[in-house]
């Protein structure tokens, strides 16, 4: 598959970058963030540990232009732009435990 032909790659930018968060949208970014199949909807939003920090699964965007249904896809964007704020807390409380560092 693509994600096992680009792991190289993937995992040569986490080793340089060393993010202490990352968001993963959708499913395909999420396997390939968390190495398991995973269900965006019902593990959105909620930190799982990664071996330099934290991982912060969320839809994708495509998925929210694609729902039908006005009032659900207003629903999924509250809850898309929830998640994102989620994952920018962690990123300023990494921010914040990095500069308290002596």
């Amino acid at each position: 598959s693509e994600i096992t032909a680009c792991r190289w790659w993937l995992d040569h930018e986490r080793r340089l970058v060393t993010p202490k968060v990352i968001v993963a949208l959708g499913a395909t970014a999420g396997y390939a963030v968390f190495g398991r199949t995973v269900k965006p909807t019902a593990e959105r939003g909620r930190p799982q540990p990664l071996p330099s920090g934290v991982g912060v699964l969320t839809v994708h965007p495509s998925y929210l232009l694609r729902l039908p249904d006005e009032a659900e896809k207003a629903r999924q964007f509250r809850l898309f732009v929830d998640d994102l704020k989620a994952a920018w807390r962690l990123v300023l409380q990494a921010y914040d435990d990095h500069c308290a560092r002596p």
